[in-house]
């Protein structure tokens, strides 16, 4: 990693060096080009050429630095003059900065406007490129009005000379564009899958970077819908929304409740100042302002996070950090308080690489922290819906035992009363004692039962399916009949299966108290439990059916989420977890089938 930042460190002194990519204002690549003078003049007043030719004439214009510079954001109109002499055909004059549409050429020749060429000669590559007159020495006259950065920079030579720059540019806007596609794909599959709208806000954040530099290179203004300070009002929203909406939900601001409120005050604020900028230009500084203020307390929250050892805002910083600051030295070069290079002039294509791959990043560790939290919560949800079983099921071993206890308790008060006043046959006292054995034997029974459930074991091991289902039944039969619910077992004998049989019990319990409350909501007279377990040629089908309370159909494809459930005091765990233990422990598939006002839950196996 050490590496990698004294590498991002060595690029960023070379790219803004002097020689490295250096933009001269007026590149000569060939000797057939003559270049005498180089001047620029700027007014408020849009003048006509034969007035810029006498300002020229009469020495009022500016001698042209060599390095090439922003002249920043205004309103005012630039003319550039130079002298030049040609002995080639095919020579050309190229604006290197292609977002510079509102161009206008003029051709002086011995002092009278000979050829004058409006908004430059766009080819199909839209670049802006002029073509020079050959032999004569010719002074032209370049009028430049345009609300984009006047960053202004030629290159003369022929047509071969003048595209390297172009297709240099081109180059590296075509793998920045597939940066940007890449991540957009990537996080809209993470929207599709997860239903969670962080990823959303950060592809209209990144979308909004990209409009910026579509903007910033001169390619959206060719598009046929609206004009341009639409586009940058558009891409300068999209970012800032997506920003501060994506880091809310990333960096969980609602822990930061103050400086949340600070944020979102200061964005709707940066909005309303977006929008009457482009009618009043002081207003820029303003809005820079606010928006410095928002990066500056969201890189505090994460900085803040990072400390505390998480990965994921750890590569926010890294991410959102440097990204602030190519975009802040992106608008010092734009100001002019930079020279303009090759890097300085592409820097915003940088930032959005930048962005994506470290915010790439970022996502990565938050979904693997997400993922831990998922499994924190799945084990608290099993662990709550085996305390309401184990309750449920307390209350029916209690139910249980009532009957057999007090059977016990009638036969031994029998047996010492006929002790105590007359003689007891030999016969009739074995009788009371084999009475009492199988009430004792089914109270183990039922203690057995409940045991094997309460221990934790989810070892995968062969078991009777068969006898498991029956004794969850025999468990939860008293209760049932008690509660004048008739209760209908068909169980075939012997069927086998591998897996934990204390998890197959929790889900029989959990249909059959479904069941068992659905007829109770329903107040029915003639309610009805149907358990069934039988084999077919590939599978096994167990299958708990009621005639109780139906469900709306417009929740027959939510019964099975977390947390859903139509019952007063239900809490949406049981049927969750049922489904989660039929497919993922028994490879199997749970679902509901309804027919003639019976419904159904259906458990299929295959067989081993």
């Amino acid at each position: 990693m050490e590496v990698f930042y004294r590498l991002i460190i060595v690029i960023l002194l070379l790219g803004l060096g002097k020689n490295l990519f250096a933009y001269d204002y007026i590149t000569v690549h060939n000797d057939t080009i003559k270049l005498s003078n180089s001047f620029f003049y700027v007014t408020e007043e849009d003048i006509s050429p034969q007035k810029a030719f006498e300002l020229y004439k009469q020495n009022s214009f500016q001698q042209l630095p060599k390095n090439a510079k922003s002249f920043g954001f205004d309103k005012k109109y630039y003319w550039f003059a130079f002298e030049l002499e040609s002995n080639d055909e095919d020579n050309f004059l190229d604006i290197i900065n292609t977002s510079l549409f509102v161009c206008e050429l003029n051709y002086f020749r011995d002092g009278a406007l000979s050829n004058q060429v409006k908004k430059g000669t766009i080819n199909k590559d839209k670049r802006i490129r002029f073509t020079i007159d050959k032999s004569k020495t010719t002074t032209y006259l370049l009028k430049v009005y345009t609300k984009n950065p006047k960053f202004i920079a030629f290159g003369l030579g022929n047509e071969i000379e003048v595209e390297k720059h172009h297709s240099k540019q081109l180059l590296l806007f075509s793998f920045v564009s597939g940066v940007f596609l890449f991540t957009l794909i990537i996080n809209f599959f993470l929207f599709a899958r997860l239903q969670d709208k962080t990823y959303l806000y950060y592809i209209l954040h990144i979308s909004g970077l990209f409009i910026s530099l579509l903007i910033t290179l001169g390619y959206i203004h060719f598009l046929p819908i609206f004009k341009v300070p639409f586009w940058v009002l558009l891409g300068l929203l999209m970012q800032f929304i997506g920003l501060v909406l994506f880091s809310d939900k990333f960096l969980q601001l609602y822990k930061f409740q103050k400086i949340r409120k600070i944020i979102f005050n200061a964005l709707y604020v940066s909005i309303i100042l977006g929008i009457f900028a482009f009618f009043y230009g002081p207003l820029h500084e303003l809005l820079f302002f606010v928006l410095f203020v928002i990066f500056g307390l969201l890189f505090y929250i994460a900085l803040n996070i990072a400390w505390n050892g998480s990965k994921s805002a750890q590569y926010y910083v890294l991410g959102t950090g440097i990204t602030i600051l190519i975009a802040f030295a992106y608008t010092l070069t734009h100001k002019g308080f930079l020279p303009y290079t090759f890097f300085t002039f592409n820097l915003l294509q940088f930032a959005l690489t930048w962005d994506a791959v470290f915010l790439t990043f970022a996502i990565a560790f938050r979904l693997e922290q997400l993922q831990k939290d998922n499994l924190v919560k799945e084990r608290i949800l099993k662990l709550k819906a085996r305390e309401d079983t184990l309750s449920s099921m307390m209350s029916n071993v209690t139910h249980q035992w009532r009957t057999p206890l007090a059977q016990l308790g009638s036969m031994i008060t029998t047996l010492r009363t006929k002790f105590e006043f007359s003689d007891v046959p030999k016969d009739e006292s074995i009788d009371y004692l084999d009475n009492m054995s199988k009430q004792l034997k089914f109270l183990s029974q039922t203690v057995e039962t409940f045991n094997n459930f309460t221990i934790d074991n989810q070892e995968e091991i062969i078991f009777n399916l068969s006898n498991t289902v029956n004794e969850t039944v025999s468990m939860l039969h008293g209760d049932i009949i008690s509660a004048n619910i008739q209760l209908s077992v068909s169980i075939q004998e012997n069927i086998f299966i591998k897996g934990s049989s204390n998890l197959i019990e929790q889900v029989i319990l959990t249909l059959i108290q479904n069941a068992k409350e659905a007829i109770l909501d329903s107040n029915l007279s003639n309610g009805k439990i149907d358990v069934s377990l039988k084999t077919t040629l590939d599978d096994i089908l167990l299958s708990v059916s009621d005639n109780g309370k139906q469900i709306e159909f417009d929740y027959r494809d939510t019964i099975f989420e977390p947390f859903f459930t139509t019952k007063k005091n239900g809490n949406g765990i049981g049927l969750y977890l049922a489904k989660k233990i039929i497919e993922e422990n028994y490879k199997g598939k749970l679902e509901l089938i309804i027919d003639n006002n019976i419904k159904t839950f259906l458990c299929e196996f295959k067989k081993m």
